[in-house]
């Protein structure tokens, strides 16, 4: 490295506590913000994935807790398909709906 202030044929030593390349630290401190952003946007999505699975977990316990209860107390009919099942398209292929209809008597009325 020449120093071309003073002679311009005169070697130089360069210090190490100056940067050689102003852009190599510009794109370091960019990879680092960039790095930080990765890594907050990651933790939320952590944090969402996590309180999702916890409430849907929570939901199937709570319907599984109360299934009994209801199946105990409830009374079989004698019922008959009035209708045709029907295919109701859902919003996302992996869903499938159905819509049953039936008809039963219930003291004396249909």
């Amino acid at each position: 490295m020449f120093n071309e202030t003073n002679n311009p044929g005169a070697l130089s030593t360069p210090s190490l506590r100056d940067d050689p390349d102003p852009a190599f630290r510009k794109a370091r401190e960019q990879a680092a913000y960039s790095d930080l952003m990765v890594g907050a946007i990651g933790a939320i999505g952590l944090v969402v994935v996590v309180t999702l699975l916890f409430a849907s977990y929570n939901d199937y316990i709570v319907h599984k807790r109360e299934l009994p209860a209801l199946i105990a107390r409830g009374q079989r009919i004698p019922a008959q398909l009035s209708g045709k099942p029907v295919h109701v398209s859902g919003r996302y292929r992996y869903t499938l709906e159905w819509r049953v209809r039936y008809s039963y008597t219930v003291d004396g009325r249909r």
